[in-house]
């Protein structure tokens, strides 16, 4: 594939009486955030995933207020799972003009709708503290980022998922089909496999998403996708093989126990139950997840 002054790549996959067939990394592609891949059969434009680039103010506010596509021209998204880099800009394709479905798991579409909502609100709140900032310091030159979108354009967004159990073959457009497998990343992540008729025929495309590792506790492990013949895989995945799961927790308590020696504060990810070896002593512990309860208890 090409890589372009943009940090876009892509490809062509075949050819079909409307014209190529082609595949497009508009996002993580020369990075590893903000993934939006879009398959254009020239009958149809399906967007898999439309992340939000995370960074500093600056650089993520130019990388996201505008889409490297016209929301109007694509015609329906798969979502592979809830995280921000992969969901966080449907508002703002639905706010340009995008009306189609953006197909996910339940669980996926639930966990969406928090990330969302928080996502809105953060944008908003932020925007006011530099307003206030640049007033009470008279910095001029402190620039104000609005919001991308408002709560609003998060809740047009949420109405355009449609769910679909893992498995289950979902006909996203005339000529495009897909189907979901689980990606053992976080609850409701997915596998996605497409077939796009060409000719009578079928073009297998897989999708990987972001993908979990096995034997981990609560989650399941990555289902295999049937057969493709052509696989995406971002490269935060693909040239890499991960740690060995059985020392996790004893590296995972060194750090801990290391940091709180010296005064550190540690940020804890949420997605491992690993503390059974941690013995930092009594240390104060902050719970900070305040919308963990409004997930579904079958996600759970």
């Amino acid at each position: 594939m090409s890589r372009r002054e943009n940090r876009s790549a892509g490809g062509r996959l075949g050819s079909s009486p409307d014209g190529a067939i082609t595949l497009t990394a508009f996002g993580a592609a020369g990075e590893v955030t903000g993934s939006k891949h879009m398959l254009d059969t020239g009958r149809s434009r399906v967007l898999v995933d439309c992340g939000l680039f995370q960074g500093h103010r600056e650089e993520a506010h130019r990388k996201n207020r505008d889409l490297p596509f016209a929301a109007r021209s694509v015609t329906a998204c798969v979502n592979t799972h809830g995280h921000l880099d992969h969901c966080g800009a449907y508002p703002l394709l639905a706010r340009k003009g995008f009306a189609g479905d953006i197909l996910a798991t339940p669980a996926t579409r639930d966990i969406a709708g928090l990330v969302l909502r928080d996502s809105a609100r953060i944008q908003a709140h932020d925007a006011k503290f530099l307003e206030r900032q640049q007033k009470k310091n008279y910095q001029t030159w402190r620039k104000v980022y609005p919001p991308l979108y408002d709560e609003q354009d998060v809740e047009t967004a949420l109405k355009q998922f449609v769910t679909s159990a893992y498995h289950r073959p979902h006909a996203l457009t005339g000529d495009v089909t897909a189907t979901l497998f689980d990606a053992g990343h976080i609850l409701g992540s997915a596998l996605v496999r497409m077939e796009v008729a060409v000719n009578g025929a079928m073009l297998a495309v897989g999708f990987t998403g972001d993908l979990g590792r096995r034997n981990m506790p609560i989650l399941k492990d990555p289902e295999p996708l049937p057969p493709v013949d052509y696989l995406v895989c971002e490269s935060t995945y693909g040239d890499r093989l991960h740690d060995d799961i059985d020392t996790a927790e004893e590296d995972l308590a060194r750090v801990v126990n290391d940091t709180v020696r010296r005064g550190g504060r540690v940020l804890p990810d949420r997605r491992g139950p690993q503390q059974r070896r941690l013995r930092p002593g009594p240390v104060p512990v902050h719970l900070a997840a305040p919308r963990s309860g409004q997930l579904e208890p079958d996600h759970l």
